[in-house]
């Protein structure tokens, strides 16, 4: 947590210098020779910080991935296990967890989107139990189209041992969730939320 929250704000420290200069710049790449070389260096440091950063590597990563936006020079299956270490981070000790619901987000539609198996398939499958196990988190309703993405027949035996829970809040998640997967035309919003509980 340490390292974490130490790589964090020498980040922020580099971009409140990057930003500053663009106010007085009035552009992130002046034309003045002397702004320019000065944003040149500012945005080396800030990548350089940024390098050291979870949440930086995640954001430019998937940015490269999805929109092919800047350079990632790491494995995209490492990209993956960090992203699924940023959600049980989450999901696990949300105290702790520095809060990017935007990230969270991101990350649950980028996920997704990608060829899960093996370990990372498990590793979804627990999460997504652990989203309807849980009080609701901002975020929590994009686990339904990862869960749409893994379903087989083993999460949807765990989903129906959680529709059997004495927790009645559990039992109705599990049974929404589960009817969902059932209809993938249905979309997944409070709405249909509100009506599937009607």
């Amino acid at each position: 947590m340490q390292r974490f929250h130490e790589t964090q704000q020498a980040y922020w420290e580099w971009q409140d210098q990057v930003s500053a200069l663009w106010d007085e710049a009035g552009s992130l790449h002046p034309e003045e020779p002397h702004l320019s070389a000065r944003m040149d260096q500012l945005m080396a440091g800030l990548n350089h910080a940024g390098g050291f950063s979870l949440l930086h590597t995640l954001w430019n990563g998937w940015a490269h991935l999805n929109w092919d936006v800047g350079t990632f020079d790491g494995d995209p299956d490492e990209l993956v296990h960090y992203s699924l270490r940023y959600l049980e981070w989450e999901a696990h000790y949300p105290d702790e967890w520095c809060r990017h619901w935007g990230t969270k987000a991101s990350l649950l539609g980028s996920l997704a989107h990608r060829d899960l198996s093996g370990p990372h398939r498990a590793r979804l499958a627990d999460l997504v139990l652990l989203a309807v196990g849980r009080e609701h988190r901002c975020e929590d309703g994009r686990y339904t189209r990862l869960a749409r993405v893994i379903a087989d027949d083993d999460l949807r035996d765990r989903i129906a041992m959680q529709e059997a829970s004495t927790d009645p809040l559990i039992a109705l998640r599990a049974g929404f969730l589960m009817y969902l997967l059932d209809n993938p035309e249905v979309p997944a919003t409070p709405r249909t939320w509100r009506t599937w509980l009607g």
